[in-house]
């Protein structure tokens, strides 16, 4: 065999690797055909090679060989690209991109084949305006992000729901949406019959810019403190009769907003139009018809603007909370799941008629533990059979802050936040609440309501969870149709992670009489718990607020909270808190085009990611 003695004389830097062997034979005659078994398994050929051999020798005398294949590159791009990863993850997860979908979930599975579960979520923009929005606010934040393209096929694959229905989410962002394809077909038939076709194609591009603006951009434009006096939130909120609640801005609001005035000139401008149609020979019921649509459209429109407002201040309530969490406070947050439906594992067609569902609670807590990292729990009540009242869910309250207490004896206070619903938003659960908690030795500190249709949170993604994975049950063969065989679908295959269960039947006690009436209550969304009174707040943060007496309420001084009637014993005993994972980015940024060039930058541009939003 011919073989060629190498010495090595200078190192190859491309490939990082230094070699020191001294010579290395090789048969030059099979190096030279491409037909050789060395040249058809280049890769086997270098595991062959002695580590020590130059690496421009092994380049020269195998064909089909670089320094790619030979060492890793110096850019791996798992590594250059987990950053913008981690930016572009949490611009998606912000609570402007995507509301929660309180059912259903879907599989990811990873390049290391594993598959997990996560709750479904929808995106309420369209990938193209999502992605606008990501390279502007990057520019804005002064970050690379990646390329457009790249950002698109993540979109891809990453994908989530549409949003083609809005059932089970928000009413009032649906009557919204609905409103600008009434005024729509409005303008369309007063182009047909009265203005023209140039006309309506006008308004009906205005109506389109406007439409986005508030389902998009409006949310994020939205600040403490503004000079624009729609963007502003202490000048919007206040209320303009009652001086406590009622905030001064330290600035004048004389800027204006040109997307925010194109949503007034198109509604005015249509409405001039169909004043001015009176005078013509249209009929006057087709008057009275496109009239009494206009007046409602338009009512929508600005009650959806405002809700989007609310909403904005209300979830700054749950932010600031959740940051100023210690060792012995929990944040506790409670809804009431959709009612869950009986299910077989083969089920005929009379059974699927007339179904009764049967009531659970979720009871979410979030805590801090001495690391300072988030801990989260989920406490769930089943019932067969209940009343969602008042007395209830004080019952409700009291057992769960047992629970905690016996997981975190060092317990002190609670916060809570709560839906928008009649047992939570009455006089009775306002006032029983300190009672509740004050059974056990904990204080209540705080009670915020979220907007109507805008609390969207922890409960409807654990219920999302919970319904995926008693969904496995039946499939098994077995059949839910009471609540123990929920709680026990619940618990099947171990249960889920960081749930507590319970199974109950009806109140021990008899109900109190606690009947209190506070005035305007449903006005109400921020009490604050003090020694002797509350102090309350129509919007957080706005305005020094009225405090009561608890004297004023002519309630009891002590009130015995019933206790629940639990079936079975207690349920998963090895429920405990889990940790949350929470990623630094900025709180309400400008994420997409100023709509004003003198805009005020809102205040606080670095916090924690939204847990709940």
């Amino acid at each position: 065999m011919k073989t060629k003695t190498i010495t090595p004389q200078v190192a190859f830097e491309d490939s990082q690797v230094t070699f020191q062997m001294e010579e290395l034979a090789l048969d030059e005659t099979k190096m030279s055909t491409s037909e050789s078994p060395i040249a058809e398994n280049t890769p086997s050929t270098l595991l062959l090679i002695d580590p020590q051999t130059p690496a421009t020798s092994v380049f020269s005398q195998i064909p089909a060989t670089s320094a790619s294949v030979y060492s890793p590159t110096e850019d791996d791009p798992l590594t250059s690209e987990w950053k913008p990863l981690e930016k572009l993850n949490s611009f998606l997860e912000s609570r402007d991109i995507r509301p929660d979908l309180p059912f259903g979930e879907k599989s990811i599975k990873l390049s290391t084949k594993e598959i997990i579960t996560v709750p479904n979520v929808i995106r309420m923009i369209i990938p193209e305006s999502i992605v606008k929005q990501y390279l502007t606010y990057s520019k804005q934040c002064g970050f690379t992000p990646l390329s457009r393209r790249r950002l698109l096929r993540i979109m891809t694959v990453c994908s989530a729901s549409v949003r083609k229905s809005l059932q089970s989410l928000d009413y009032i962002s649906s009557a919204g949406g609905q409103a600008f394809d009434d005024l729509a077909d409005v303008v369309n038939r007063l182009g047909d019959e009265f203005m023209g076709m140039t006309w309506a194609r006008e308004q009906k591009e205005r109506l389109k810019s406007a439409k986005r603006y508030l389902k998009v951009d409006f949310k994020v434009h939205v600040s403490k403190q503004s000079s624009i006096p729609d963007h502003c939130r202490a000048y919007a909120l206040s209320d303009p009769k009652d001086k406590d609640y009622q905030m001064t801005c330290p600035h004048d609001h004389l800027e204006t907003c040109h997307r925010c005035e194109l949503l007034a000139s198109v509604l005015t401008d249509i409405h001039d139009a169909l004043e001015k149609i009176s005078n013509s020979n249209v009929s006057r019921d087709v008057i009275e018809e496109l009239a009494f649509i206009e007046g409602q459209a338009k009512q929508n429109i600005l009650t959806w603007k405002a809700h989007q407002l609310r909403c904005v201040n209300q979830d700054e309530a749950r932010l600031e909370v959740t940051n100023a969490l210690y060792e012995s406070s929990v944040l506790l947050l409670q809804d009431w799941a959709m009612k869950f439906l009986p299910r077989k594992f083969r089920e005929s067609q009379s059974d699927w008629f007339e179904k009764r569902g049967m009531s659970w609670h979720i009871t979410v807590s979030t805590r801090r533990a001495e690391n300072k990292d988030l801990q989260m729990m989920t406490f769930v009540h089943v019932f067969q059979t209940c009343n969602p009242d008042s007395c209830m869910v004080l019952s409700i309250m009291k057992d769960v802050i047992g629970k905690l207490k016996s997981h975190l004896p060092q317990l002190k206070s609670v916060f809570y936040r709560q839906d928008n619903t009649g047992c939570y938003h009455c006089g009775a659960t306002i006032r029983g609440a300190s009672f509740a908690s004050r059974c056990h030795g904990v204080s209540m500190k705080l009670l915020d309501f979220s907007d109507p249709q805008g609390g969207k949170g922890p409960c409807d993604r654990k219920a999302a969870s919970l319904k995926s994975h008693m969904r496995v049950h039946p499939n098994q063969g077995s059949i839910i149709e009471t609540s123990k065989q929920m709680v026990d679908a619940i618990q099947s295959s171990g249960g889920v992670p960081g749930v507590d269960v319970t199974l109950c039947s009806s109140l021990q006690n008899q109900k109190p009489s606690l009947n209190v009436k506070i005035a305007g209550v449903s006005l109400i969304s921020n009490i604050e718990y003090n020694d002797g009174s509350l102090r309350v707040r129509k919007a957080y943060g706005i305005g020094p607020g009225k405090c009561i007496g608890l004297s004023e309420l002519n309630s009891p001084q002590v009130v015995q909270v019933p206790d629940l009637v639990k079936c079975g014993g207690e349920k998963m005993p090895n429920a405990h808190f889990i940790q949350v994972k929470s990623r630094p980015q900025p709180r309400t940024a400008v994420n997409s085009q100023r709509c004003s060039e003198t805009e005020e930058e809102p205040e606080g541009d670095t916090s924690t990611v939204p847990l709940f939003s």
